[in-house]
Formats: C-alpha cells, structure tokens, sequence
C-alpha cells in the first residue's frame, strides 16, 4: 500500500482534487487533497498492524486468546486486505480511472464480514476481539452460544451486503447498513444477556 501510494503521489499534480468519499448511490460527495486520498488508509493500515501486534500482550486471558490464535489472525489479515482493496479503488479514482463503489464497497465489506462471521465460532473468551459484552465475558456458555448465533449472523449480513453490491441494489444497501446492522448488534446483546441468566455458572457481568 505504501509502495503503491509513493507512486502515485509522483505520477499526481500536487494541486489535485481527488474523490475521497463516495454516496450511498456510488456517486463521490466530497474531495480532497493528495495527502488526504493517499496516505490516510496506508497509515491506518500501519497504526492497525501495530495495534493489533502489540495489545494483545495486555490481555488478561492470554490463554484464552492464543487459543483463538487462528481465528485473531485470519480476522487481521481480512481487515488488512480489506483496506488494501479500498486504497487500489481510492489510487484509481486518483488516477482518473471509473470506480463503480456502489457494487465494490458492499461486496468488499460483505467478504469481509463473512470472513469474521466465519472464525467468531472458533474464538474463545477474551477483551481483545469478539462480541464484548459484560455477559459473554461473564459467563463461558453466554460467549460460546452468542459467537455461535453472532457467526451465523455476520454471515448473513456478509451475504446481504454482496447482494446488494452485484445487483446494484441502493435500497438493499441501505437496509443492510441501517437496519440489519443495528438489529444484529441489538439482538447479540440481548441473547448474550439471555444465555448469561441461564448459567448456573456464571459470574457476576462485571467480573473481568
């Protein structure tokens, strides 16, 4: 990404005005400056990679969060390619190239949340990834149960937003991101909750 942005900074005027942010209807709403169009995603992609190599080092439930150590890294890496997906289709605009986001953008998130729908069944209780609430952390049958139900559902949502994109769908778009978004979360919290009530060997929801 880096390589790739160095690039194209040589091959752009500096005064240019590039498209930064696109609509929900694919069109682009606002425009900025190199700096802004290049390097904003090569950086957030660096500052993740160090966050995500060097946090992980406080966590409390260490063996707990080795166990998960399949599922953190392949999670990591779809985060990391996601946001080499976006910074190819930002170069691109750039570089005055069509980009048409209303079916890349749904299909790229959409891979990605099918990818952490994928391994959230594989994880095991930690602070560091996964569905935090005080009862999945609370309680082992609340955290398995609700990765189980959380796995299938951003699978879900993984495919209804790669729907959305390969037809072209704005509507179906908009439902993906503003309503079944919201209501998963809603309903994961709730179940969490739900299971946690149920286990006779739960912990009280502040326990770490």
């Amino acid at each position: 990404m880096l390589a790739l942005t160095a690039w194209a900074w040589s091959a752009l005027p500096a005064d240019g005005s590039i498209p930064v942010h696109w609509g929900l209807d694919g069109r682009p709403d606002r425009y900025g400056g190199k700096g802004e169009a290049l390097l904003v995603t090569p950086i957030m992609a660096v500052v993740l990679t160090a966050v995500l190599a060097f946090v992980p080092r406080f966590e409390s439930r260490k063996q707990n969060l080795a166990a998960s150590g399949s599922a953190f890294a392949t999670i990591w890496i779809a985060v990391i390619a996601f946001m080499a997906v976006m910074d190819v289709v930002l170069v691109a605009a750039a570089m005055g190239r069509a980009v048409d986001m209303l079916v890349i953008f749904p299909v790229a998130i959409g891979a990605l949340f099918a990818v952490i729908g994928a391994q959230m069944g594989r994880t095991r209780s930690n602070h560091f990834m996964g569905i935090q609430t005080p009862w999945t952390l609370s309680s082992e049958l609340s955290w398995e149960r609700t990765h189980r139900l959380g796995s299938w559902t951003f699978i879900g949502l993984g495919a209804l937003l790669g729907v959305a994109g390969l037809l072209r769908n704005e509507a179906l778009l908009v439902i993906a991101l503003v309503a079944a978004m919201p209501l998963q979360i809603l309903s994961l919290c709730v179940y969490s909750y739900v299971v946690w009530k149920q286990d006779p060997n739960r912990r009280g929801a502040s326990a770490s």
